[in-house]
């Protein structure tokens, strides 16, 4: 049995920015001979094995004597590394540094934060990725991975009124004639404004009537109100009183109540100056009547 330590091996430290491991740690005898031992060679895996694992060879000496074997020996190792390299590609630069370039719209891995010219207050937050290489995965943590902008560039400045011009013109000669609608649209050459007639075949119209059919009504009611004075029915002439109700009608027929009496029958109503005055009563109700001195004083229309 032979037995030697041939020699100790000392692995560089490992790259804590690069994922490594080692792969195969093979030793090797070979050439192995002498004093009449027959040749033989020999070979273990260490990282298979385990590096304190016995080098078993098929070399033979003589029983007698003392034999002086030689041999030739060698290690190789398997070393693999998952290098990880990163850059930022910014195909943006040249316009974010434009004077004339405004920003528009920004996406950061997926959220909206710039909108329209304006922040969106939104942020996007950190994330991590796995990488995988030959030798296992490697998990990268940033603040953000992909930016994707869109900026809006010039400075020049545009004259619409042409434009209003022309636009002012045909709508102030358009003329329905209920089958079409005849214009007028100025056009600016050369040579100045030329004035083309145009003509818009119109779809037939539905027919449709003036108003919303409707009916007024009015039920009698009791008001017991008490002032300073009196009862409300002692103060009121005449003393009946009424709600008022307008209803849109049915089939030109108008939906009454129990009690309820109309007043005006199903048509296109008009109490705009009912209601003018109405508004007025009110709001002169508001004001007071008498003045400091304590004599009444006529109500004011202002």
């Amino acid at each position: 049995m032979l037995k030697d330590n041939v020699k100790t091996v000392i692995v560089s430290t490992p790259d804590p920015a690069k994922l490594g491991q080692l792969m195969s740690a093979t030793f090797n005898m070979n050439n192995m001979s002498g004093g009449g031992c027959n040749s033989a060679s020999a070979s273990v895996d260490g990282v298979i094995n385990g590096f304190d694992t016995s080098v078993q060879t098929g070399i033979v000496c003589p029983a007698k004597g003392a034999q002086g074997v030689s041999f030739d020996w060698s290690y190789f190792f398997d070393f693999k590394e998952d290098s990880y390299t990163e850059g930022v590609e910014d195909k943006c630069a040249t316009l974010a540094n434009d004077p004339d370039c405004r920003l528009k719209e920004e996406d950061i891995d997926g959220v909206v934060t710039y909108q329209n010219f304006n922040p969106t207050g939104f942020t996007a937050l950190p994330s991590c990725k796995n990488f995988t290489g030959q030798v296992g995965t490697n998990k990268i943590c940033r603040d953000w991975w992909h930016k994707k902008r869109t900026y809006v560039c010039g400075s020049q400045q545009y004259d619409f009124s042409d434009v209003a011009t022309r636009f002012g013109k045909v709508v102030s000669s358009a003329s329905d004639n209920t089958s079409n609608l005849s214009f007028q649209d100025p056009r600016l050459g050369p040579t100045g404004w030329n004035i083309a007639n145009g003509s818009i075949n119109l779809p037939q119209r539905d027919p449709a009537s003036e108003c919303e059919v409707a009916c007024k009504t009015r039920i009698a009611k009791i008001d017991s109100q008490v002032t300073t004075t009196g009862t409300v029915n002692d103060m009121r002439v005449p003393a009946q009183s009424y709600d008022i109700f307008y209803k849109t009608c049915i089939n030109n027929s108008c939906p009454v109540d129990p009690g309820e009496e109309i007043v005006i029958n199903c048509q296109c109503i008009n109490e705009f100056a009912e209601a003018a005055t109405v508004i007025q009563t009110l709001r002169l109700a508001g004001k007071d009547n008498i003045c400091s001195s304590g004599q009444k004083q006529p109500m004011q229309s202002r």
